[in-house]
C-alpha cells in the first residue's frame, strides 16, 4: 500500500513477537472474542495500515499547512507506544506530539497517552450481545 515509503512507517518489518500477541489479544477482547483469534493478526495488520495512512495525512497536513495539525480518532489510534504517535516519530516528524484519549469510565490506566480524559459511559446495550446469538 505504500510501497517504498512502508519503511517510513515500519510496514516492512514485523511487529515483535510479544507486541503482536498483546495486540491480538487486545483485538479478540475489542470484538467481543466473537471471532477465532487466530484471525486476528489480520485485524492487527490492518490497524497498522490505518495507523500509518493517519500518520502520512498528518505529514501531508503538516507540509501544506506548517501547522498546527489535530488529528481526531479512535483512542486504539492514539496509543504512543505503536499507533500514529509512535509512527510520527519514527517517521522523524518535524513537530512536537502529544495524545490524548477520551476514555469510558474506568480509564484503562495499561492504556499509553500522554493524557486522557475520563468521560460517563455510554448508555447503550452491551455491543457484545449481538454477536454472541
Amino acid at each position: 500500500m505504500f510501497g517504498d515509503r512502508a519503511e517510513v512507517f515500519g510496514l516492512d518489518q514485523p511487529l515483535p513477537e510479544n507486541q503482536l500477541q498483546q495486540r491480538k489479544q487486545m483485538q479478540f477482547e475489542a470484538h467481543c472474542q466473537a471471532m477465532p483469534l487466530e484471525m486476528m493478526a489480520g485485524m492487527v495488520e490492518a490497524q497498522r495500515i490505518r495507523d500509518a495512512a493517519f500518520a502520512d495525512a498528518v505529514l501531508k497536513a503538516f507540509d501544506q499547512t506548517g501547522g498546527p495539525v489535530v488529528l481526531i480518532a479512535g483512542a486504539g489510534h492514539a496509543h504512543y507506544d505503536w499507533a500514529v504517535p509512535a509512527l510520527l516519530k519514527q517517521a522523524k516528524s518535524p513537530f512536537s506530539i502529544i495524545s490524548i484519549a477520551f476514555l469510558e469510565a474506568p480509564a484503562e490506566p495499561d492504556r499509553k497517552f500522554d493524557f486522557w480524559v475520563e468521560t460517563a459511559p455510554a448508555e447503550r446495550e452491551d455491543p457484545c450481545l449481538a454477536l454472541q446469538k
